[in-house]
């Protein structure tokens, strides 16, 4: 139930927040990237650093600052504007999509409670995962080309 509470926030806030979309997009498939790359490197350095702190909770914590953390910044900062009509409705929708998908399994894990959280989890991982990555990057690269600055006003 927490990944489909997730999912219609994060609809919600990016359908009201007007941001450019693409950037961010962008973002949280490098934050994946990096993640993969470079994320047991950074899980042994700071369970070096602090041996005590639990391996699970830092690598979820690395997990979220790179896929949800830093693209959200990136998000909130960048210009006003993307697409209008029918086309803000889906690209809020994939961008919710990417997101939610992506932390599932940490939110899954936060809530161990929640059956319906794991089974989404694990369906997302297993079936669409990969199809939700490629359709959030064609639809950023797409954000981005077709992407208009709002021309200035002369008063």
């Amino acid at each position: 139930m927490i990944v489909i509470v997730a999912l219609i926030l994060f609809f919600f806030l990016f359908f009201l927040v007007r941001r450019h979309v693409g950037p961010a997009a962008l973002a949280v498939i490098a934050g994946v990237a990096v993640f993969q790359l470079f994320g047991s490197d950074f899980i042994s350095f700071i369970s070096s650093i602090a041996p005590n702190i639990d391996i699970g909770i830092v690598s979820n914590i690395i997990y979220l600052t790179l896929i949800l953390l830093f693209p959200l910044i990136l998000y909130f900062r960048s210009d006003h504007g993307g697409f209008r009509g029918i086309m803000r409705i889906v690209e809020a929708a994939i961008f919710a999509i990417l997101i939610t998908a992506l932390i599932s399994d940490v939110l899954a894990s936060f809530f161990s409670f929640d059956s319906i959280a794991r089974d989404l989890a694990h369906m997302t991982n297993a079936y669409a995962q990969g199809y939700i990555l490629l359709a959030g990057v064609i639809f950023a690269y797409i954000d981005i080309l077709m992407y208009h600055k709002p021309k200035s006003r002369k008063d």
